[in-house]
């Protein structure tokens, strides 16, 4: 009982503290903001642990809950009076064929993904040897472990917002608890999808918004991934996210949602090594390209690349600092040369094996069309340029890297198309929304 009860405390702190930070940028009170306020706290609460680590401080009660405390206290000085929400979009009727289809599908999901997160053991082997281990070791420790190598975990010097919203959420806890730790990312996945959900209904309706859910998050792969272990989804979620804040900045000229933008895409790179090159790049190029065809909007842009740079580069700088290496396969990332079989792994990741079913190959040769047809709404199409440039860079390091070992034993390549996948998802619901 007080497990649970110091896991509720923890939760509700991390929830306030999302509100206030929030309340800072200006998003007016409403169920948008309640959604977006935990995954705005997993970044708030990875730089904490970022700073009583680069002060030795240990990872204790004491020093995490006070520096939530104090973040709290500060951003009273940040509030804005003039406020920001989300735009209004005139609702039409939603077939009840879809309605119906789609809460069935969300639903199966919903119950496999809330039995192995909050009932089962963890069932993922990296969990064992990685993920939850790594968050595991530094809650005993009292400190984050930042290493090359380590007796108990095979890669610790990963980024770790992952971890640092685990270490966060067991303060008060008597013993670690695996339950625990696999809830909070639960929640954090539950959170984002609610907010996708909200942002997505503003921007193309309701059943547009319920059918771009549905196909992301049923995704095989995606769908048994919910069930916690990895930080595939975390860091396809906040991509996600960061694409639609981009897409309300782009409808509504409101640059709040591009600082957001910016905040969601940094998250990226604090969750997982890939989200240097498939995410923040991409976003920068695509940032990039709407600074070169809007002049208006120039200095908005301007800013929230400097956010995403200062959030993003402290993860390098920190690890570099340390010593540690960026890729998490070292010498395998400097190789160049296309291996014997990996094209046809590749093509049969993508399109025959079944971690996507038919929803990848329709995502891209979609995508390819829209790409090269002329529009007059064109607002969305942005969506492709990270999408496409984030799935030909995976292409680009599994097929002439030696990580083309990785694809041919089976170890990664299919989580990582995760990403890209769900990024033209997106992007085709509400292209073809805009049609209507």
């Amino acid at each position: 009982m007080l497990s649970l009860l110091a896991f509720l405390g923890m939760t509700t702190l991390l929830l306030l503290e999302g509100w206030c930070i929030l309340s800072v940028f200006g998003l007016k009170k409403g169920s948008i903001k309640i959604a977006l306020s935990l995954p705005v706290a997993a970044v708030s609460s990875t730089i904490l642990i970022l700073l009583l680590t680069v002060f030795s401080i240990p990872l204790t009660p004491l020093s995490i809950i006070a520096a939530h405390i104090l973040l709290m206290g500060i951003t009273l000085f940040g509030k804005t009076k003039k406020i920001f929400s989300l735009p209004e979009k005139p609702e039409s009727a939603t077939s009840k064929f879809i309605l119906i289809l789609c809460t069935l599908l969300l639903l199966i999901t919903a119950a496999y993904s809330t039995t192995h997160s909050l009932l089962l053991p963890t069932f993922h082997y990296d969990s064992a040897v990685n993920w939850n281990m790594r968050s595991k070791v530094s809650f005993l420790e009292k400190k984050l472990v930042l290493a090359e190598s380590h007796e108990h975990i095979l890669k610790p010097h990963y980024p770790f917002l992952y971890h640092a919203l685990q270490i966060t959420v067991e303060q008060g806890q008597t013993q670690w608890s695996d339950r625990a730790a696999n809830a909070i990312h639960f929640l954090l996945s539950l959170s984002a999808i609610l907010a996708l959900f909200l942002m997505i209904q503003s921007l193309g309706g309701r059943t547009t918004a319920l059918l771009a859910v549905t196909l992301i998050v049923t995704t095989p792969l995606f769908a048994m991934h919910l069930g916690g272990g990895y930080a595939d989804v975390p860091l396809t979620l906040f991509a996600l996210l960061s694409l639609t804040t981009f897409f309300l900045s782009c409808q509504t000229s409101e640059q709040r949602w591009l600082l957001l933008s910016a905040l969601f895409v940094s998250a990226c790179v604090w969750t997982k090594a890939e989200g240097l090159p498939f995410c923040l790049l991409p976003w920068l190029l695509m940032l990039g390209m709407h600074w070169w065809t809007h002049p208006q909007e120039r200095k908005q842009d301007a800013y929230a690349a400097l956010l995403a740079l200062c959030l993003s580069l402290l993860w390098p700088l920190f690890a570099l600092a340390k010593g540690l290496p960026l890729s998490p396969h070292g010498s395998y990332d400097l190789g160049i040369g296309l291996q014997e079989g990996a094209l046809a792994a590749a093509f049969h990741a993508m399109f025959t094996g079944g971690s996507f079913g038919v929803i990848f190959p329709l995502a891209l040769f979609t995508s390819l069309f829209l790409l090269f047809r002329p529009t007059e709404n064109a607002g969305y199409r942005w969506g492709l340029l990270w999408g496409l440039s984030s799935l030909a860079a995976i292409l680009f390091v599994y097929l002439f890297t030696n990580n083309a070992i990785f694809l041919l034993n089976g170890q990664s390549f299919d989580r990582q198309l995760l990403l890209p996948c769900a990024l033209l998802l997106l992007t085709l619901s509400l292209s073809f929304a805009a049609k209507r």
